[in-house]
């Protein structure tokens, strides 16, 4: 029997190096407190265990979906296998820049068929909101109510990844609410997004969405852990190859990954940190 989401302890402090910290070595996680798990890749905290996660999460608000239209996820039954997922966002480097620009839906596209290599996936809108909002359905990370300094208040050029300790859900997620998050719009998601879409469907025949809001707080799109929005290829050109605070963390089956998968993920996600962006790496996408 599905149960809900587990609770996996935060002691981030300071300043503890990445190698300390389990991330970005290839080396396994770190069990000892720091927000990674042993069932889980290097640098991943287990979001549902083997039993699975069940849970009732989204917006119940009426008037959000008058301020937001097509761009906010009612409450909807979650129903997740079990969960592994980055603990912040690619580079997925605690202390790291972020990266410099964001992705399109085409680079998406292509990392959705490189990330098996590596034993990771990307996450679903449903892992995702589960993973902001926790247990008890939360609008931001830190609780019901916006307060401001407790996540990085910048989406364009933030501070270190980690660099606010408080900015972190009750399932162990760091760095929500800095920049959405691409994922694939699973089944349970789509269908209860449909109705809110006035009929306007989904661009990029429905595969794919930025889930999330942002350190932003004027957007077109829900700014908290309700926000969704949508492009397809057509929302982009050469002079706008893809919007910055479009990122991504990404996922993963239970169980450790064999050390010669996690040296190649190493090796992959420090390439992608040396550039600083993503199309160097994935391509311009378009």
């Amino acid at each position: 029997m599905p149960r809900r989401l587990a609770f996996i302890p935060l002691l981030l402090a300071g300043c503890q190096s990445e190698d300390s910290l389990g991330l970005g070595t290839g080396g396994g996680s770190n069990p000892s407190g720091t927000g990674t798990s042993p069932n889980c890749p290097a640098g991943m905290f287990e979001l549902a265990d083997d039993a699975g996660l069940s849970a009732s999460l989204g917006e119940t608000r009426a008037s959000a979906f008058d301020s937001y239209p097509g761009t906010v996820i009612p409450q909807y039954d979650v129903q997740l296998d079990g969960t592994c997922m980055g603990l912040i966002p690619l580079p997925g480097t605690l202390g790291g820049a972020w990266m410099r620009d964001g992705l399109n839906i085409g680079q998406v596209e292509a990392l959705d068929a490189l990330l098996p290599d590596y034993g990771r996936r990307l996450c679903t809108v449903s892992e995702l909101l589960a993973a902001a909002a926790g247990p008890d359905n939360l609008r931001f990370p830190f609780g019901d109510e916006y307060r401001q300094a407790v996540c990085d208040g910048e989406a364009f050029s933030p501070s270190p990844q980690g660099a606010y300790p408080e900015c972190v859900s009750a399932t162990g997620g760091r760095d929500f609410l800095v920049r959405s998050s691409w994922a694939v719009l699973d089944e349970a998601a789509h269908d209860a997004m449909a109705p809110t879409r006035d009929g306007a469907g989904f661009p990029g025949d429905g595969l794919y969405a930025v889930y999330g809001g942002t350190a932003q707080r004027d957007t077109f799109f829900s700014p908290d852990n309700f926000g969704i929005h949508f492009y397809g290829p057509d929302d982009y050109s050469e002079d706008n190859p893809a919007y910055v605070t479009d990122d991504l963390r990404v996922c993963a089956g239970l169980g450790p990954l064999d050390s010669e998968t996690e040296a190649a993920w190493t090796a992959w996600v420090a390439a992608l940190a040396d550039a600083g962006r993503y199309a160097p790496i994935l391509g311009s996408g378009l």
